[in-house]
C-alpha cells in the first residue's frame, strides 16, 4: 500500500536538530486526512538505506515523494564552503556515512546527491507507483533545478501542498501552478500561506518520527519579522507587531504534547525576531511558568530592542533563554545605519556589557552574533577597527561568526533584499561573468570572503570564540551539561558532534526500517 506521502529533510549540517518544516507540512497533511512519514538524517543515509526506505513506503497510496532543501547544500555552497573553512572534503559514497560527508569533522556533513543516484531513486520510486510525484520543497526549491523532479513547492506550503495533492487525485482540477517545461511545475501562487490559520495551528510530532527521548525540538512561535533590514531577502519582513503569532493557548498544547509524549524540555524557537515586543514575550514566559518542567530555548533577538527596553533582558533570562542569537552586523555606526541597524556601536557595547553584570545574564547566556564585511560605507580601515575591537576577549560577546556579504540580484528567486533590487543605489556593480561577484569603492566579493575567512580562523584559533549560535543547545541535545557547553570551543564541538550525529542516524534507520 505505501503512506501517501514520503518526505525526506536532513538535520543542520553542525548537529542535530531537526527542522521544523517538513514535520509542519506532515502534521498539515495528517490534519486533512493523509498518511504521512517523515525521514530525516537524508544525507547521512547512503542508497542502502534510502532504498529500504523506499521500498518501505512507497505503493499504490503514494502521492509523492518530497525533498526538503533547507538543509540540503547546493553543490556550489558546499565547495564554496569547504574553500572558505581551508578544509579538505570527500564526496560520494565511498566516506562510508551516506551520500556526501566531509572528511573533516564539523563542517557541511552532505551534499546533494548525484544525478545517477537521484536518477535511480527516481526510477526506483516510480517502478513502485508511476504515478507518484517527486516533489522539492524547503527554503533553497527555488535554487535547485533537478531534472529528476517533478514539482517545486515555493515558500510556506501548508495550504498549497493540500491543493497540489488534491489536483493530484483528481478532486482539484482548477489548481494553479507554473509550467516549466519538460514536465516540471513550480508551485508558487500561494507563497505566503494567505488563509491559513497559523495562529491556532499547531505541529505533531508522530509516534512514526522517532523522537528521541527528552530530545530538542524546533517550535514556529511566529512567522516573519517586523524589522526589514536591506540584506535581508527572506518573506514576509516588515511585518506588524504580533501579527502571525500562534496562540498562547495553543504554544502550551504543543509544548505540553512534547513533554508527555517524548519528555522534551529543550526548544530551538524559530522566530526571525523572538523579542519583537515586551508583551509577546511577558506572554510567552507566564505561560512557560504554567509548564510542569523548567524550559530552555536558544533564539533569534534584537539587541537595539533590549537596549529600548532593559526589562526584556529580566524576562528573557527567567523564562528560559540559554542561548541569544543577536544580529548586530557590524560596529561602523555609518554602516549599521544603512541597513537599519541604528543603534551606535558605543551603546551596543554598553547594553552588552550591562547583560554579562552579575544582576543580569553574567555567564548564564551565551551570547552570539553574526557580522558581515562589504556593507555599504564599509572601508578596509573600518572593518580593521572594528574587527580589532571584536578580537579583544573584553569584548562582551562571547562567540561571533563573521560572514561576507552575499548578494545574488540576478538570481531567479521569488524574494531579494533591497541591495540586491537596487544594489546601484548602494555603490554596488556585478562582473557580468559572475552572478555573486560584486565590487563597490572599497572591495571585491573575493576579497571580503578571504578576509571573513582568515578572521573566523584567527578568531577560533586564539579562543576568542566558545561554542557559537545554535551549536549550544546542540550540546545540550547531545547530553552535555552547562557547565561543559560555556567553556568548549568550537574545535572541540567539531569533534564531539560529527561522530554522534553519525551513532544518532544510524539508530535512527535501525528504528525506521524495523517499526
Amino acid at each position: 500500500m505505501g503512506v501517501n506521502v514520503l518526505i525526506f529533510t536532513d538535520c543542520s549540517a553542525r548537529g542535530f536538530i531537526r527542522y521544523s518544516g517538513a514535520y509542519t507540512i506532515a502534521s498539515v497533511l495528517r490534519d486533512n486526512g493523509y498518511t504521512v512519514q517523515v525521514i530525516d538524517y537524508f544525507l547521512l543515509a547512503g542508497p542502502e538505506k534510502v532504498n529500504a526506505v523506499i521500498d518501505k513506503f512507497v505503493g499504490n497510496e503514494t502521492l509523492m515523494v518530497g525533498f526538503s532543501t533547507t538543509f540540503m547544500n547546493l553543490f556550489s555552497d558546499y565547495i564554496e564552503e569547504s574553500r572558505i573553512n581551508n578544509s579538505m572534503f570527500k564526496f560520494g559514497n565511498n566516506v562510508g556515512v551516506g551520500y556526501g560527508a566531509s572528511s573533516v569533522p564539523g563542517f557541511s556533513l552532505g551534499v546533494p546527491i548525484s544525478d545517477s543516484e537521484m536518477n535511480e531513486l527516481r526510477e526506483r520510486i516510480k517502478k513502485l507507483n508511476p504515478k507518484s510525484q517527486l516533489v522539492m520543497g524547503g527554503a533553497k526549491a527555488e535554487f535547485h533545478k533537478q531534472s529528476q523532479i517533478d514539482a517545486f513547492v515555493l515558500g510556506y506550503a501548508d495550504k498549497s501542498i493540500i491543493e497540489y495533492l488534491k489536483y493530484l487525485e483528481g478532486k482539484n482540477p482548477f489548481f494553479q501552478y507554473t509550467d516549466l517545461g519538460n514536465n516540471q511545475i513550480s508551485i508558487d501562487k500561494d507563497i505566503n500561506a494567505d488563509g491559513y490559520d497559523f495562529i491556532n495551528a499547531e505541529t505533531r510530532y508522530h509516534e512514526s518520527d522517532m523522537i528521541r527521548p527528552g530530545e530538542l525540538l524546533p517550535i514556529e512561535i511566529s512567522r516573519g519579522c517586523i524589522f526589514k533590514c536591506k540584506f535581508c531577502a527572506y518573506r514576509m519582513i516588515g511585518r506588524k507587531k504580533n501579527d502571525y503569532t500562534k496562540t498562547i493557548e495553543n504554544l502550551y498544547a504543543e509544548i505540553m504534547y512534547n513533554y508527555e509524549h517524548f519528555g522534551t524540555t529543550k526548544y530551538s524557537f524559530t522566530d526571525d525576531t523572538y523579542n519583537e515586543s515586551v508583551q509577546k514575550i511577558t506572554d510567552l514566559a507566564e505561560m512557560f511558568n504554567r509548564l510542569p518542567f523548567k524550559i530552555e530555548y536558544v533564539a533569534y533577538l534584537r539587541h537595539d530592542l533590549i537596549q529600548r527596553y532593559p526589562e526584556m533582558a529580566d524576562i528573557l533570562k527567567e523564562s528560559g533563554l540559554k542561548t541569544a542569537v543577536f544580529g548586530i552586523e557590524t560596529l561602523n555606526y555609518e554602516s549599521g545605519k544603512i541597513i537599519g541597524k541604528g543603534l551606535p556601536p558605543e551603546k551596543t557595547r554598553e547594553m552588552l556589557q550591562w547583560l554579562r553584570d552579575d544582576k543580569k545574564w553574567k555567564n548564564d547566556i551565551i551570547t552570539h552574533s553574526g557580522f558581515i564585511i562589504g556593507l555599504p560605507k564599509e572601508s578596509r580601515d573600518s572593518v580593521n577597527k572594528w574587527m580589532e575591537e571584536l578580537l579583544d576577549f573584553k569584548y562582551p560577546l562571547d562567540t561571533f561568526a563573521i560572514n561576507a556579504l552575499n548578494l545574488r540580484p540576478t538570481a531567479a528567486r521569488l524574494s531579494k533584499s533591497e541591495f540586491e533590487m537596487n544594489y546601484k543605489d548602494y555603490g554596488y556593480y556585478f562582473d557580468s561573468s559572475k552572478s555573486k561577484s560584486w565590487i563597490n569603492e572599497y572591495w571585491k566579493f573575493e576579497d571580503t570572503l578571504s578576509l571573513a575567512e582568515s578572521a573566523q580562523s584567527y578568531a577560533d584559533h586564539i579562543g576568542r570564540t566558545k561554542l557559537r549560535a545554535w551549536q549550544p543547545m546542540t550540546m545540550r541535545n547531545y547530553g552535555y551539561d552547562w557547565e561543559y557547553i560555556n567553556h568548549v570551543s568550537s574545535s572541540a564541538y567539531n569533534k564531539d558532534i560529527f561522530y554522534k550525529t553519525i551513532e544518532w542516524a544510524d539508530d535512527y534507520y535501525r528504528k525506521i526500517l524495523s517499526q
